[in-house]
């Protein structure tokens, strides 16, 4: 089982506990990119909600999503990031009574919708995060853009940027009561920086299809803040220089 995948650039890079299986070419661009996302129906929203399984912990959801990437070159439908993190983590779930029931490391979800909806509505996270990493990309101010699982797991980044000669530490977030509370959690471990926090406003975001993303605006506040050194003028952004 693929234990990382990482995105350098151009490049597809598969892993298994530090060695390299695969690289590919990683071709997706924004267009195809966001013609794909507008063909995707999301339901995470209307999914029943438990607040024990919204609580619980549960393997790596994004490895599901970038090893999709990883093996087919897009993004996973609903259907296939669920069937994905089924297949990838087998050892972790077992379902009963036709599967009625599953279980989870042997704790009980009771009903597997609760699970779905669990994992469906962190999906949109990700769908913007490989989003906005396409735009970074083709915009063509950055020397290097890469995103990593395993340090993403670790350290909490969602994208790394190269600009100008430094490297800066992206984290995508949402401007919500609920993502401010866990963004305050996550930065309690805060080992690289400077760190650049970008919050999705989503009253103003564009929609596409049935998810928002971020948005070309963002990434004009995201150059003021880098060449400023700061996030004065960047109300949805943060800039933390030191730890």
């Amino acid at each position: 089982m693929i234990t990382n995948v990482e995105i350098n650039n151009n490049e597809l890079i598969g892993t298994i506990n530090g060695s390299v299986i695969k690289k590919k070419p990683f071709l997706l661009t924004v267009k195809s990119l966001e013609e794909k996302i507008a063909s995707i129906h999301y339901t995470g929203t209307s999914r029943p909600r438990s607040d024990f399984v919204e609580k619980m912990n549960f393997p790596p959801m994004s490895l599901a999503f970038y090893s999709f990437l990883f093996q087919t070159g897009t993004i996973p439908t609903e259907e296939e990031f669920l069937s994905t993190y089924e297949y990838l983590y087998s050892a972790h779930i077992t379902f009963s009574d036709g599967k009625t029931k599953m279980y989870i490391d042997n704790i009980p979800i009771f009903w597997p919708e609760y699970y779905r909806g669990r994992l469906l509505r962190t999906y949109p996270s990700f769908i913007r995060e490989v989003h906005f990493l396409c735009v970074l990309r083709e915009c063509g101010l950055f020397s290097n853009v890469r995103y990593s699982f395993e340090f993403d797991l670790i350290h909490n980044t969602d994208i790394i940027i190269d600009y100008n000669g430094k490297t800066y530490y992206l984290w995508l977030t949402l401007d919500t009561d609920k993502a401010k509370w866990g963004l305050k959690r996550k930065l309690q471990k805060l080992q690289y920086a400077p760190a650049v926090i970008i919050k999705m406003n989503l009253s103003r975001a564009p929609l596409c299809g049935d998810f928002k993303l971020f948005s070309l605006n963002t990434l004009k506040d995201l150059q003021i803040c880098l060449d400023n050194n700061n996030a004065d003028s960047c109300s949805y952004i943060d800039f933390i220089e030191k730890r």
